[in-house]
């Protein structure tokens, strides 16, 4: 088929990486293997097509929704890679008979998300990467050394304009336990994060769609359920089924996942009171919006867990962190704590973490990662196996780095690398 103009706008987003782009890609790529490979990180190149289950089964709906997927000649439903780290879990699992943990995997190559086709987001990117799985210390100690790493490879690359934003998933779950909801509407508020961080508005919003969910009484009174299939939001209730199934095997005997949880939705649907659920959501806002200097956020959070009751180690655990990226030689006016951030692929359970290059232009969001103790299980193991991981996107490093070529290039907040 010719290349007409109509068929030349579907591919835009894609890039040719020609030249001076392409050996300084090449060179960054390099280095960083070696840098990795000081570390004990073993190489890895996973299939650029994989069974669709694998980045579905617990990636969530915002990663769901910008997979390449097709059907292959044999009837099979493959996608093109989003990230890598499923992958790499997919081969610890097919292979962890032979395998002393913990291990350590590196890997680089281009992988594939239907982005929105502006300066600086490419549906076809380069990442170089890192994943710890199996525990080497204890979680504190494991999470700086991965993040330690991250940051190292930076060094490495002669970047070292660059800001660390940490946060923690666990800490607002464990705030969200302090109420009497349902899971489904705790993974609502929490798939809601970012609205309810920046919307001065969405304690109403949120309150209003959960309703139309389901999710919660007409009124703080009432023990009726609230039972309007045609009513509810069709969007946000598949979102919340695949995160529950996600946790479920797929053999549950006569029925399918899909119809035993949507019975559950509908037990449950209506259950919570609505007050309870306003009073977390202007909770979580509150803390959403604790963003800053390490030890001054520390200090907030702890007043707030202090006041709910909360006894936990998450926070110390975090604190420990601090310290030992400080000691590592990170400085304090490089991190940003930010219990509000969250990443784009749901499969995250505790530290999250952003890398920001400053350049010209601004700030550009170049690496990221954290930890998924869930995902492995999820994947189809026995048992939880403790893991963490990162990556770059090399793409956007090279405006960053500074060579006579660069070009900066621009990124829209809050997308993942």
């Amino acid at each position: 088929m010719a290349l007409t103009e109509r068929n030349i706008h579907i591919l835009k987003g894609l890039r040719d990486l020609v030249g001076s782009d392409y050996s300084r890609l090449a060179s960054i790529s390099d280095a960083l293997d070696k840098f990795f490979s000081k570390y004990g990180c073993s190489s890895i190149d996973t299939p650029l097509l994989e069974n669709t289950e694998l980045f579905i089964r617990k990636s969530g709906g915002a990663m769901t929704s910008r997979l390449y997927t097709f059907t292959d000649p044999g009837g099979q439903k493959v996608s093109l890679r989003p990230e890598f780290t499923s992958s790499v879990i997919r081969h610890f699992l097919d292979n962890k008979n032979s395998i002393n943990l913990p291990v350590r995997y590196q890997y680089a190559g281009p992988v594939f998300r239907y982005e929105a086709a502006t300066p600086g987001n490419y549906r076809q990117f380069n990442q170089v990467g890192a994943e710890l799985v199996g525990s080497i210390k204890d979680e504190a100690s494991d999470d700086a050394e991965l993040i330690g790493l991250a940051i190292g490879g930076l060094k490495e690359i002669n970047i070292d304009r660059y800001m660390l934003r940490i946060g923690h998933l666990e800490i607002l779950n464990e705030l969200l336990n302090t109420y009497p909801l349902s899971e489904a509407a705790k993974l609502f508020i929490v798939g809601n994060v970012k609205e309810i961080k920046t919307d001065p508005s969405v304690v109403d919003n949120i309150k209003k769609r959960a309703e139309i969910m389901g999710l919660l009484r007409k009124d703080s009174a009432s023990n009726e359920l609230y039972d309007s299939e045609d009513s509810r939001d069709e969007p946000t209730y598949e979102y919340i089924l695949n995160i529950l199934k996600s946790s479920m095997p797929k053999s549950l005997g006569q029925r399918t996942r899909e119809q035993i949880l949507t019975r559950l939705m509908r037990k449950t649907s209506g259950g919570d009171n609505p007050k309870d659920f306003e009073d977390a959501v202007t909770l979580i806002r509150e803390v959403c919006r604790l963003e800053g200097i390490p030890k001054i956020i520390c200090e907030k959070l702890r007043n707030i867990q202090l006041e709910r009751g909360i006894t936990t180690g998450t926070l110390d655990n975090i604190c420990t962190t601090l310290e030992i990226l400080n000691r590592q030689g990170i400085p304090s006016e490089q991190i940003i704590l930010d219990f509000g951030l969250v990443r784009d692929i749901a499969y995250y359970t505790g530290v999250i973490f952003e890398l920001n290059c400053l350049a010209k232009e601004g700030h550009v969001l170049i690496g990221g990662g954290g930890r998924y103790n869930g995902l492995v299980k999820a994947l189809g193991n026995q048992t939880d196996i403790p893991a963490l991981g990162f990556a770059y996107n090399l793409d956007r490093m090279l405006g960053v780095i500074n060579t006579p070529n660069a070009a900066v290039i621009e990124s829209e907040s809050g997308n993942d690398v």
